[in-house]
């Protein structure tokens, strides 16, 4: 399965957190390593791979749903995603490196 850096980083989030991860916690993830982004830039993003890693079972949202929109207020892994999380815990990730 493909992750992207920020997928790899959420699932990771989660797992050193043992539980829920709030929005908040989530949303800082993007703006840490990417500093001139607006703050709703940042949160569209973290939502689209929020969803896609809940549409491919890796997480559980909790979540307000509008007739066309999910407000996602927190995630959690589920068992599938904890087992992706221990594979990547065990393997090197890219680190972004500024001068």
């Amino acid at each position: 399965m493909r992750l992207s850096t920020l997928q790899k980083q959420l699932v990771l989030l989660c797992l050193d957190r043992a539980g829920k991860c709030g929005r908040q916690v989530l949303d800082s993830v993007y703006e840490r390593d990417h500093t001139s982004a607006s703050r709703k830039t940042a949160q569209n993003v973290v939502t689209s791979a929020l969803e896609n890693l809940i549409d491919k079972g890796f997480m559980v949202g909790e979540a307000v749903r509008t007739p066309k929109k999910w407000y996602i207020k927190a995630v959690r892994l589920s068992p599938l995603g904890r087992k992706l999380a221990r594979e990547l815990r065990g393997k090197q990730l890219r680190m972004k490196f500024t001068l």
